[in-house]
């Protein structure tokens, strides 16, 4: 394992890939002062026979069409499309009943459908609290066990509180059992339900109903238990400790030894149990007491979320090849021919929970997330393709700072320094030179850090003349380039010489020792160039003292890859690695594009566009926008400050923003790079 120091150190703006979430609710809503309403009385299930199915033998659940609500050109986004975005744990009966919920920052929200009726969290309405205590569902032949934990007075004997469960009949008869728990309620437990009524749940552990009484076993950890049925054979296939390895079921070594593969996904419905290897590259199937099926011929899945399987009822596999069954194959029960690829269409949805059905006729509103984009405002329950969101600081061990200080010290004129990414500057005659992070003062248990050498003076940039700096920032979109702004009141751009090639670190796990690092050729970088008069600059800013282990916070385009410069007439041009725009003032800031021109933001109730140039939108709606998520090259998804979220078109036409003759000053110094500054 070899690493880099200049590589490591030019990432310390951490992007996270996620979705995201409302600050009030987590799940898109406004937080609300009374529980969830529920209805009046339950109606009872039509008694089905044989429930329409697939061509492949999915079972379908119709929904009647819904309208969808809407406001100017903003479409509304319900609240099951909130909840199906990205779903913790699902559970159907296979024909009329279907339950997922979503946990996102602590949050949850839950959507059932019963029939042809939908309901929104549910969970929080049977518990009488306005927030979602999570929870989770097992349904059979109509029947709809509900479990979830609810905090019991303060003056009564635990304050831990009980794991509620509710019991909601084919005929809308609804029971509730206070189940005191001595292990503990949990908000992401699992549960399972049978026949003639008995039930588990997991817990920390497994609490099973046996028609009689509770049981608590106290060996079996919930989040590596696979079953298939209440008192059905416990398999554990990875990471089990003494007491599961001695209780799995002697099945688990049997279906281990068919997949050869470790770190698979597994899952089971009565007595099938089925597998697929993590890189989907083989899946086996088994019924209790026959031998297991192995399937090898599997299409490529589209993206990283193609690993995931469900079984139906009479044991055909349902096999992922996207996010939540957005293209899928159905391996027969009988062993037979696997299916062709198979797309759900819009509205559709592939319950990822055994037995399995289909979902057909939910409202769909949200586009397919096709952009990337980081986002920079409250959250609202969605997010962007690939990298959403950021931590807006800058981290660094003290120890590492006050080395690169020192490292720079030697070789620049004595004046006040401060580091900018890479760059260590003297503001007094504006010398520069590039000096990476170290990991001095870090432990690494598997890896010995390289020692980085001394400084070469040959690296120092020196102005032909002094050029006294009062600020100088670091643009995250362009790592390499630097602001300042002096103290004559002009706005300086220089260019990071090319960083040089360093020692590498080692690892017990290599092989041979890392080779010596490449000769350095240390050169000086472009200086310094003046382009306008400004009055604020708004980016990474530069550092002289740093303490151990404290954040730097970023402002928030800073946090997007961008750098804010204030004209001297007071407008705003942002300038990130791909170009300069110029914004209206007081633009808050959404959201940008890591990978091209593009930036989003909102003024009260106007939404703010920007991609060759920046225009202003009026969506129709009167409330004031407080995040925008990009999801295709048109289409947005906009949060406002009510708790509603919807999708909005982003039309060819708006009120554009006139340019500041700064952007295209800004333009040409960087089309013009290293080289041609």
């Amino acid at each position: 394992m070899t690493h880099l120091i200049h590589r490591l150190s030019a990432a310390w703006i951490l992007i996270l890939a996620g979705c995201c979430l409302s600050p009030e609710t987590g799940d898109g809503s406004e937080a609300t002062e009374e529980p969830p309403t529920l209805p009046d009385s339950w109606p009872a299930l039509s008694p089905i026979t044989e429930p329409e199915r697939t061509q492949d033998g999915i079972p379908i659940l119709r929904l009647p069409a819904t309208d969808l609500a809407s406001e100017g050109d903003v479409t509304w986004i319900p609240d099951s499309d909130s909840t199906l975005e990205w779903p913790l744990y699902e559970a159907t009966d296979g024909a009329q009943v279907y339950f997922a919920i979503r946990r996102e920052n602590g949050r949850f929200s839950d959507l059932l459908v019963r029939g042809d009726q939908q309901y929104t969290d549910i969970l929080a309405g049977l518990a009488g609290l306005t927030t979602h205590p999570g929870g989770c569902a097992a349904a059979r032949n109509g029947d709809l066990l509900l479990s979830a934990p609810v905090e019991r007075d303060e003056d009564e004997r635990d304050a831990r509180g009980d794991q509620v469960i509710w019991r909601l009949s084919p005929d809308g008869e609804l029971a509730r059992t206070d189940t005191p728990n001595t292990m503990g309620p949990s908000d992401e437990c699992r549960a399972w339900l049978a026949d003639d009524g008995r039930y588990a749940l997991g817990l920390f552990g497994i609490v099973a109903w046996d028609g009689q009484q509770l049981r608590e076993d106290r060996d079996w950890f919930v989040g590596r238990t696979v079953m298939g049925r209440p008192d059905g054979p416990r398999y554990c296939f990875d990471h089990c400790n003494a007491r599961e390895k001695a209780a799995t079921d002697p099945a688990t070594a049997v279906l281990k030894d068919a997949i050869g593969c470790n770190g698979a996904n597994w899952a089971a419905h009565d007595d099938w149990i089925a597998g697929i290897c993590s890189d989907g590259s083989k899946a086996v199937r088994m019924r209790e007491g026959q031998q297991p099926q192995v399937l090898t011929d599997i299409p490529e899945s589209a993206t990283s979320f193609g690993q995931y399987l469900a079984l139906t009822a009479d044991g055909s596999l349902v096999i992922a090849l996207d996010y939540h069954y957005a293209s899928y194959v159905v391996w027969p029960a009988d062993g037979g021919a696997l299916s062709p690829v198979r797309t759900l269409d819009a509205g559709d949805v592939i319950a990822d929970a055994s037995p399995t059905l289909l979902l057909r006729g939910l409202p769909s509103t949200v586009p397919d997330a096709e952009v990337g984009a980081i986002l920079l405002a409250p959250r609202t329950g969605f997010g962007a393709n690939g990298p959403t969101s950021v931590y807006s600081a800058q981290s660094r061990s003290g120890e590492a700072h006050q080395a690169r200080m020192k490292r720079a010290a030697v070789v620049l004129p004595a004046g006040k320094h401060v580091a900018a990414h890479e760059a260590v500057v003297d503001l007094k005659c504006g010398a520069y030179v590039r000096s990476p992070l170290g990991w001095e003062g870090e432990q690494i248990s598997d890896w010995s850090p390289p020692v980085l050498p001394a400084l070469h003076a040959a690296a120092v940039t020196h102005p032909e003349q002094c050029l006294p700096l009062k600020q100088v920032v670091a643009v995250p979109g362009a790592l390499d380039l630097l602001l300042a702004r002096g103290k004559d009141g002009h706005l300086y751009a220089a260019w990071l010489p090319a960083p040089l090639p360093l020692p590498s670190g080692s690892s017990h796990w290599d092989e041979e020792p890392p080779p010596p690092p490449k000769p350095q050729h240390p050169e000086p970088g472009t200086g310094w160039t003046q382009l306008s008069k400004i009055k604020a600059l708004s980016g990474v800013e530069g550092i002289a003292e740093h303490e151990p282990f404290k954040a730097q916070e970023l402002p928030p385009w800073a946090a997007g890859g961008g750098a804010v410069i204030t004209t001297d007439e007071g407008r705003e041009v942002l300038l990130t690695g791909h170009g300069a725009m110029t914004l209206p003032p007081g633009t808050a800031p959404m959201a940008t594009d890591p990978y091209a021109r593009g930036a989003w933001g909102a003024k009260g109730k106007m939404l703010v566009v920007c991609k060759d140039g920046c225009k202003v939108l009026l969506t129709g709606v009167d409330g004031e926008i407080t995040a925008v998520v990009p999801r295709t090259a048109d289409q947005l998804i906009l949060g406002y400050a009510d708790g509603r979220v919807g999708v909005y078109t982003v039309p060819a036409e708006g009120n554009d923003v006139s340019s500041d003759p700064l952007e295209a000053t800004l333009e040409a110094y960087l089309k013009g790079g290293r080289d041609g500054a």
